[in-house]
Order: structure tokens, then C-alpha cells, then sequence
């Protein structure tokens, strides 16, 4: 995929700091954001097994954080309650909701979501 604007769901992120190469293509030429839940995830893990907390924060700094702003919330709120999403799921959804961008996930999770959200699950 090549432009336009992405959000990453974590899972993707640690695809891509693990080195999966597929994943990374997914968000070549694009615009990449990330919510803050996602740089939350990826860098209070005690012990990744895929990534450095120093190769987190590159890869964060080559991406735009999205904050929780009350616009954010109110979508999680939303989004939550409609599919039951977990929190971390919800927030990061509705950060792709906020900007109209689509998701890229690996979770399964998130394809009960598609009427809100262009979400495009990555197969591993």
C-alpha cells in the first residue's frame, strides 16, 4: 500500500520491529500514526521478544502520535460499547476513526468494526 494515511495497530508495529518485511511494506510512501495506546504497549513491555525499547522509539519517532483528546474518548466510548471491543482495541480504532484513515491490524478483533472503521487485516 503506498500513500495516504495509516494507523497502526500494535500488533502490526511489532510485526514490523520484529523485522517482518511484508508488514513493512504495508505502510511504505504512507502517512503512519500510531495511537498513544500503541506507543503505551510498545514500550512498557518488561521483556519484548521482538524489539528493543531503543528500536520502539525510532520506529515511534517515524510515525505521528496521536494523543487521547476528548474527541478520541468519545469515539472509544462509542465504539466500545457498539462491538465490545476491549479498551486498548476501542482507543486505537476510534484514533482511526478520528482521522479517517484505516487500521491495519492483525487482529481478528477488529473486523466487526468495518462499518465505522476501514480496517485491513494483516495475515500473518
Amino acid at each position: 500500500m503506498s500513500g495516504g494515511s495509516l494507523v497502526l495497530d500494535t500488533s502490526v508495529a511489532i510485526d514490523i520491529l520484529g523485522g517482518d518485511e511484508r508488514a513493512a511494506a504495508l505502510v511504505q510512501g504512507a502517512i503512519v500514526y500510531v495511537s498513544v495506546i500503541t506507543r503505551v504497549e510498545l514500550l512498557s513491555v518488561a521483556k519484548p521478544r521482538t524489539h528493543s525499547p531503543e528500536a520502539a522509539k525510532a520506529f515511534l519517532a517515524d510515525c505521528k502520535l496521536v494523543q487521547f483528546s476528548d474527541e478520541v474518548q468519545d469515539l472509544t466510548i462509542r465504539l466500545r460499547k457498539t462491538y465490545k471491543l476491549k479498551l486498548p482495541d476501542a482507543a486505537i480504532a476510534a484514533t482511526a476513526a478520528w482521522l479517517n484513515a484505516r487500521l491495519i491490524t492483525a487482529d481478528e478483533a477488529f473486523t466487526k468494526i468495518g462499518k465505522d472503521v476501514s480496517v485491513l487485516i494483516y495475515e500473518r
